[in-house]
C-alpha cells in the first residue's frame, strides 16, 4: 500500500488568510509555509490572520460586514 500522498517540497500560501485579504481588502501579506523533504520548515504560525488568536486577526472589519 504506497498510496500515500506526500506534499511536494515548496512554499504553500494559507488559504484561508488568502480569502479574509481578498474580502476585507487587506494590506497583509499572505504567509506561506515551506516544505522540505515532506517536513515543515521554520514557525508554520507565523505572519497568519486567518484565527481570533492571532494579532492581525480582522475581526472588527468582520462584526462591520454583520
Amino acid at each position: 500500500m504506497d498510496s500515500i500522498l506526500k506534499a511536494k517540497n515548496g512554499a504553500y500560501k494559507c488559504t484561508e488568510c488568502k480569502q479574509l485579504k481578498d474580502q476585507f481588502n487587506l494590506t497583509f501579506k499572505v504567509p506561506e509555509i515551506e516544505l522540505r523533504d515532506g517536513k515543515i520548515v521554520g514557525n508554520p504560525d507565523e505572519g497568519h490572520f486567518c484565527r481570533p488568536g492571532f494579532t492581525n486577526y480582522p475581526g472588527t472589519l468582520m462584526a462591520q460586514k454583520i
